[in-house]
Protein backbone atom coordinates (compact mmCIF):
# COMPACT_ATOMS: atom_id res chain seq x y z
CA UNK A 1 0.00 0.00 0.00
CA UNK A 2 1.05 3.78 -0.69
CA UNK A 3 1.85 5.99 2.07
CA UNK A 4 -0.21 9.20 2.35
CA UNK A 5 1.44 12.75 3.58
CA UNK A 6 -1.63 14.98 4.35
CA UNK A 7 -0.46 18.97 5.41
CA UNK A 8 -2.54 20.47 6.64
CA UNK A 9 -1.53 24.86 6.20
CA UNK A 10 -2.89 27.03 9.48
CA UNK A 11 -3.23 23.87 11.64
CA UNK A 12 -4.01 26.11 14.57
CA UNK A 13 -6.77 28.02 13.10
CA UNK A 14 -10.80 27.61 14.00
CA UNK A 15 -11.09 26.02 10.27
CA UNK A 16 -8.54 23.18 11.01
CA UNK A 17 -9.51 22.61 14.91
CA UNK A 18 -13.00 22.73 14.65
CA UNK A 19 -13.73 21.28 11.73
CA UNK A 20 -10.70 19.37 9.67
CA UNK A 21 -9.32 17.76 12.11
CA UNK A 22 -13.24 16.09 13.55
CA UNK A 23 -13.78 14.99 10.07
CA UNK A 24 -10.76 13.43 9.25
CA UNK A 25 -11.43 11.59 12.75
CA UNK A 26 -14.99 10.74 11.35
CA UNK A 27 -13.82 8.86 8.57
CA UNK A 28 -10.73 7.20 11.12
CA UNK A 29 -13.46 5.56 13.28
CA UNK A 30 -15.16 4.13 9.95
CA UNK A 31 -11.92 3.21 8.73
CA UNK A 32 -11.99 5.09 5.73
CA UNK A 33 -8.36 6.58 6.14
CA UNK A 34 -5.69 4.90 4.44
CA UNK A 35 -3.79 2.66 7.08
CA UNK A 36 -0.17 4.23 5.98
CA UNK A 37 -1.82 7.99 6.19
CA UNK A 38 0.50 10.71 8.20
CA UNK A 39 -0.91 14.13 8.95
CA UNK A 40 1.37 16.70 9.32
CA UNK A 41 -0.02 20.36 10.58
CA UNK A 42 1.65 23.49 10.25
CA UNK A 43 1.37 26.64 11.58
CA UNK A 44 3.02 30.17 12.96
CA UNK A 45 2.24 29.53 16.65
CA UNK A 46 4.48 27.59 18.63
CA UNK A 47 3.39 24.58 19.84
CA UNK A 48 5.12 21.06 20.55
CA UNK A 49 3.56 18.52 18.96
CA UNK A 50 2.59 16.78 22.37
CA UNK A 51 0.41 20.60 22.69
CA UNK A 52 -0.66 20.87 19.52
CA UNK A 53 -2.24 17.16 19.20
CA UNK A 54 -3.79 17.76 22.78
CA UNK A 55 -5.78 20.78 21.36
CA UNK A 56 -6.90 18.67 18.19
CA UNK A 57 -7.80 16.10 20.55
CA UNK A 58 -9.44 18.00 22.95
CA UNK A 59 -12.06 19.53 20.09
CA UNK A 60 -12.26 16.38 18.73
CA UNK A 61 -13.41 15.48 22.22
CA UNK A 62 -15.82 18.48 22.59
CA UNK A 63 -17.70 17.56 19.50
CA UNK A 64 -17.85 13.70 19.88
CA UNK A 65 -20.59 11.99 22.51
CA UNK A 66 -19.21 8.77 24.14
CA UNK A 67 -15.85 9.59 24.25
CA UNK A 68 -14.95 7.00 26.19
CA UNK A 69 -15.89 4.62 23.70
CA UNK A 70 -13.76 5.70 20.85
CA UNK A 71 -10.73 6.45 23.26
CA UNK A 72 -8.20 3.67 21.88
CA UNK A 73 -9.08 4.97 18.36
CA UNK A 74 -8.33 7.91 18.65
CA UNK A 75 -5.43 7.03 20.05
CA UNK A 76 -4.54 5.83 16.69
CA UNK A 77 -5.79 8.89 15.18
CA UNK A 78 -3.40 10.83 17.28
CA UNK A 79 -0.38 8.94 16.48
CA UNK A 80 -0.97 9.89 13.22
CA UNK A 81 0.02 13.61 13.36
CA UNK A 82 3.14 15.84 13.46
CA UNK A 83 2.82 19.64 14.02
CA UNK A 84 5.73 21.69 12.98
CA UNK A 85 6.12 25.41 13.47
CA UNK A 86 6.56 27.68 10.48
CA UNK A 87 7.34 31.29 9.72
Amino acid sequence: MISTNLIIFGATGNLSTKKLFPALFELEKQNLLPSKIKILGLASQTLTNYEFTQLVKNEIAAKTENFNFIDKKLAGFMARINYLTVN
